[in-house]
Formats: C-alpha cells, sequence, structure tokens
C-alpha cells in the first residue's frame, strides 16, 4: 500500500515537472515571438507580449489598463468591433502610442480562461510589407516606362538613319546628275555651267548640312562650352536672315523684320545656330507667304520671335525630342530631326528656354527667350 502511494506521488511529481517545462517553453515562446501575441478578457488586454508593447509602444501596465479598440483607428473600430465577434483574421489601422498609424491583421481566437470566456490572438504589423508591395508595383511600372523608352529610342534611331541616308542619297543623286549633265554636254555655254555648278554647290551644302548636325548631337552629350560674350542681339539676326536669301526666295518667302537693340551676354554662335534653326523650321513648313522676325526685351529676358504663316506644326508637344522629325498638319516631313533639339539644348546652356505656339493651317510662333 505504501509502494502504490510512492508510485502515484512519483507521477504526480513527473507531470508537474513536465508541465512546468512545457509552460516555460510556451512563455518562451510568446515572449521570443516576432508577431504581437495578446490575451483579452472583458474588452480588457490581460497580457501581451513583448513585441506587442514595441509594436504599439506602451508598456504592459499601460496596456493593461486599456481596451483593445484603444489601439484601432477611430474610423476602423467599428468594424474591428463586429469582426471580432466571427473570430476572422481582420486587417484594419492601427495606432501608436505617438499617433503614428500602422497597417495590422489580427488574428482573433475565442476560447474558455479561467472559467470565463476570452480572446486570444496575433498581430503583425504589415505596413513595411505594404509600403515593399507597392514599392515593387511603383518600380515595376517605371521599368515598363523604360522599356517603352528604350524601345521608342531605338525606333527613333531606326528612322534617324533612315532619314539620313535618304538626305544623302538625294543630295547625292543630284551632285551626280549636275555632273553627268557637265561630262555630256558639248560645249555648255557659261550660263549652264553656272546653273550646274549652283545645283553642285546646293547638294554638297545640305550633305554638310546633315554631317554637321549628327556631329552637333554627338558634342552636345559631352561637355560643351559656352564662351561667353556681350552680343548685340539685333545684328546677329540681322546677318542670319541675310545668310538666307537664296533659301527663302525658292521658297518665295518674305521675311519681314523688326529689330529693336538688345544686348545679351551668350555664346554667339550657339545662338545664331538657334536663330538659324527657329527661321529655317519656319521656312520648311512655310509655302508663299511671310515670316515675321523680332527682337524686344522685357524686364527679364530678352525675346526673338519667328511668326510664320505656314501649315502649322501637327506633333507640337514632340518637336524638341532628340531624334523626332517634325510634319506640318497635311503629314509632310522634312529635315533629320536634331535641328529643334539643339536649340532648345543652346538655349537652355544660357538660362533661357524656347517656346512655341502652332494653329492648324495658321502658321507657328517660336520664341527664344535669353535672360538680360
Amino acid at each position: 500500500m505504501v509502494e502504490a502511494t510512492l508510485d502515484v506521488d512519483t507521477e504526480k511529481l513527473r507531470l508537474f515537472i513536465r508541465i512546468n517545462q512545457l509552460e516555460e517553453r510556451y512563455r518562451t515562446l510568446v515572449e521570443n515571438a516576432n508577431v504581437g501575441i495578446y490575451l483579452l478578457m472583458e474588452g480588457k488586454i490581460a497580457y501581451a507580449n513583448p513585441e506587442f508593447q514595441n509594436m504599439f509602444g506602451y508598456s504592459l501596465s499601460e496596456l493593461s489598463q486599456m481596451s483593445i479598440t484603444d489601439l484601432i483607428h477611430k474610423d476602423d473600430r467599428q468594424s474591428f468591433i463586429e469582426r471580432m465577434k466571427d473570430g476572422d483574421w481582420i486587417r484594419c489601422r492601427g495606432v501608436r502610442k505617438d499617433g503614428s498609424l500602422m497597417l495590422l491583421e489580427w488574428s482573433i481566437a475565442p476560447l474558455k480562461y479561467h472559467g470565463g470566456f476570452a480572446i486570444q490572438g496575433t498581430v503583425k504589423n504589415l505596413t513595411q510589407i505594404e509600403f515593399l508591395l507597392t514599392e515593387r508595383e511603383r518600380l515595376y511600372r517605371e521599368l515598363e516606362k523604360l522599356y517603352e523608352e528604350i524601345q521608342k529610342s531605338e525606333d527613333d534611331k531606326v528612322k534617324f538613319l533612315e532619314t539620313i541616308n535618304h538626305e544623302i542619297k538625294t543630295s547625292l543623286t543630284i551632285i551626280y546628275g549636275y555632273l553627268d549633265m557637265i561630262e555630256r554636254g558639248q560645249n555648255p555655254s557659261i550660263e549652264k555651267i553656272e546653273k550646274y555648278v549652283e545645283g553642285i554647290r546646293k547638294g554638297a551644302d545640305r550633305i554638310k548640312e546633315v554631317l554637321d548636325k549628327i556631329v552637333s548631337i554627338e558634342m552636345i552629350e559631352e561637355v560643351c562650352e559656352v564662351k561667353w560674350r556681350k552680343v548685340e542681339l539685333s545684328s546677329l539676326v540681322k546677318e542670319v536672315v541675310e545668310s538666307l536669301t537664296s533659301s527663302r526666295r525658292r521658297k518665295n518667302v518674305n521675311i519681314r523684320c523688326n529689330l529693336d537693340k538688345v544686348i545679351v551676354e551668350c555664346d554667339a554662335e550657339k545662338i545664331k545656330a538657334v536663330v538659324r534653326e527657329l527661321l529655317s523650321n519656319s521656312m520648311k513648313f512655310t509655302f508663299g507667304g511671310h515670316i515675321d522676325v523680332s527682337v524686344s526685351k522685357d524686364d527679364k529676358w530678352a525675346i526673338v520671335s519667328v511668326r510664320d504663316t505656314g501649315s502649322g506644326i501637327q506633333d507640337i508637344e514632340r518637336i524638341f525630342e532628340r531624334l523626332h522629325i517634325a510634319h506640318d498638319i497635311k503629314k509632310h516631313s522634312r529635315g533629320i530631326g536634331s535641328g529643334l533639339y539643339l536649340a532648345k539644348r543652346f538655349a537652355h546652356m544660357h538660362g533661357g528656354e524656347i517656346e512655341v505656339e502652332s494653329k492648324p493651317l495658321k502658321g507657328s510662333v517660336f520664341t527664344l527667350k535669353l535672360p538680360l
């Protein structure tokens, strides 16, 4: 009998030790868990592990005086209370002690505890995860956009090379044509020879213009020095207008000038290139009619305006892109798609800007602004 009693007491002791070991292991797991673990009794927080305390910024003694809904954003409390009854997973906004917000995911598990009902569960802070997911989506969209831009750039390069090929071949055809006429002609008159030479010169000039623009594009992507000096802007514009005399006669375009005397500090050669491009662009899309060129100033800017009566530019929002070839309203395109890009870059080097307005069949206005 004594021996049987000792065996029962030994078994009880063994079970007691085992229970204590299990409780200690459970306590260690709970205390070191990387999610918040809580116990609610009668609506109050009876227990919260260290992760829960760190998540909200309250001590256990502070939490024991609070309701679980005190930790929920006021706009989410009602839905939180309703869903707690279902013992479901709940996502809502939580509020830290410092007032900052978190996106939380709660698990709700009703249970019996000390003869009454309680709720035990976990809470995860999804704020960082949500941020990473949002950031991933943003980066994905940026990558898609970058891919589209790369694809478009490749397409533009192909068009650019095709245009250069066309421009050079066309000019060479003209040159070879006139050379052939000279070779076949028997004692051609001086007038005819002069005409042939003029045609050859125009073809050669066009090839030189194309090659110069290609070189300019490559140079401008590198460090490009601005050679500053004081320049009388109206004289510079007048010089450019006079250099285009033969071109405007061929196009039957009348250029009218209204040039005020304005002094600016700039790189004369680069600003000449800008004005020449603005005038050349207007002449491309103006058949007959006239172009008005003016130089003026206001309190901040020296202003060069080029207004034409041409057919207007169709794709105005893209005309300053690097390899874009402008089209008029009748779908005609001219040039190699670099002039206005270079003009805008040169203007920016001077702290200036180029603005453009265009209306179908009513012409365009290009405005160069340079700081005084």
